[in-house]
């Protein structure tokens, strides 16, 4: 699972959740299931995007994909399922010239695109995440699913750790049954395709009906010249006044204060908060932004009776969302030491409170106009016009 501490890290995280875990040495992959004693067929490779760069360098990616297909093979292709986790942003690994991790590597952004995408075609399921704990999560939930897939008769559970192992190393190195996997992976597309053509049209006989609120959409371009015009003659003293105005930061040169004039404004429902003396994120790009998104997005589709999400749960889905500009793990050592979770307090705070604990499991408030349910819903917009949400791209909306 790497490192010796980021393996503490990982163990902790997993108690938490109260999933049961072994610590072991894997030939293949790096977290598997069992089941009564018995190795399930599943295989999992997890990786971030500096050890993906490196890997790709090292050959490494090539000779962990082949022993994966190895353990495929093993178990046979009816029932295997094998999967990458790809952990951290690109972004934070990217180095002057478009390259990737460490400029030796010699891998370019392009490339790491790339090799990724293939994943897919290769036969692998890829799961995107933003950092260890959200990679723990995620394998959590996984593990809950594949109990029930076996439960359910979905998997045939052959061999112990020690026997598959045996039987993977009864094949030479140098096989390679990738070609098998691409094979298979291209027959069931192309399967699905043919279950797609014949599947009968009914859509004909059915009655739909759209209500759809007509309203005339000005044109963005026209708006924005105007609103240019009318800055234009401000002074830096005026400019700055009508910034602190409508919740605007008053700092920079005059171009700066009619940029950020003619952008999204911070929604009224935050200065009805601020003029009250409650608690209100800094910026539309913060963690607390995020973890208030994220629940109003679970809790607006869960209805009244929904009791709320652990930590671990939240955590997760809001730096999924990629709305906060800093990441949830932050530096955890040093004089700089940072955790998005922190927000959570002020979240807690005040006469009206966003969020409420209940149990364990965290809660938008609903007592007024200005409490948490109405202001994350508010919120939520201001990020999309800010196009930081990554809630449909990633299906969490």
């Amino acid at each position: 699972g790497g490192p010796k501490k980021k393996l503490h890290q990982m163990c902790n995280k997993l108690d938490t959740l109260k999933i049961p875990y072994l610590v072991c040495t894997l030939d293949i992959g790096d977290y598997c299931f069992f089941a009564d004693q018995k190795l399930l067929p599943v295989l999992i490779e997890r990786k971030s995007i500096q050890d993906v760069a490196q890997s790709i360098y090292d050959g490494r990616w090539l000779s962990q994909k082949k022993r994966m297909y190895h353990g495929q093979y093993v178990f046979g292709y009816k029932y295997c399922r094998m999967a990458y986790i790809i952990e951290g942003k690109k972004e934070t690994q990217q180095l002057t010239g478009g390259y990737v991790g460490e400029r030796q590597f010699n891998v370019t952004s392009e490339k790491l695109d790339e090799e990724i995408a293939n994943l897919q075609s290769e036969g692998f399921d890829v799961l995107r995440t933003q950092s260890s704990d959200h990679s723990m999560v995620e394998l959590s939930r996984w593990a809950i699913q594949v109990l029930k897939d076996y439960q359910d008769e979905k998997f045939v559970a052959k061999y112990t750790l020690q026997e598959f192992q045996s039987q993977v190393k009864k094949i030479r190195r140098t096989v390679d049954f990738s070609r098998i996997a691409k094979d298979m992976v291209k027959s069931s597309q192309s399967s699905d395709q043919q279950t797609h053509r014949k599947k009968p049209d009914t859509s004909s006989n059915r009655k739909t009906i759209v209500q759809t609120t007509l309203v005339p959409v000005p044109n963005e371009a026209k708006i924005k010249a105007k609103l240019g015009n009318e800055y234009k003659g401000w002074t830096v003293a005026q400019l700055q006044k009508e910034c602190v105005k409508v919740g605007l930061p008053k700092s920079g040169k005059k171009a700066d204060l009619i940029s950020r004039l003619n952008g999204p404004h911070p929604p009224k429902l935050l200065l009805e908060r601020k003029a009250q003396n409650e608690y209100v994120p800094a910026r539309y790009s913060t963690c607390a932004t995020a973890l208030l998104v994220a629940l109003w997005i679970k809790q607006s589709k869960a209805g009244e009776n929904w009791k709320g999400m652990i930590k671990e749960e939240l955590y997760a889905a809001a730096e999924s969302l990629d709305i906060s500009k800093d990441p949830f793990s932050g530096v955890t050592a040093g004089s700089f030491k940072y955790d998005g979770w922190s927000s959570m307090s002020d979240l807690r705070s005040g006469e009206i409170p966003l969020v409420v604990l209940k149990k364990g499991s965290f809660k938008l408030t609903s007592s007024s106009s200005i409490s948490g349910y109405p202001f994350a819903e508010t919120l939520h917009k201001w990020v999309h016009e800010h196009n930081v949400c990554r809630c449909s791209e990633i299906g969490f909306a």
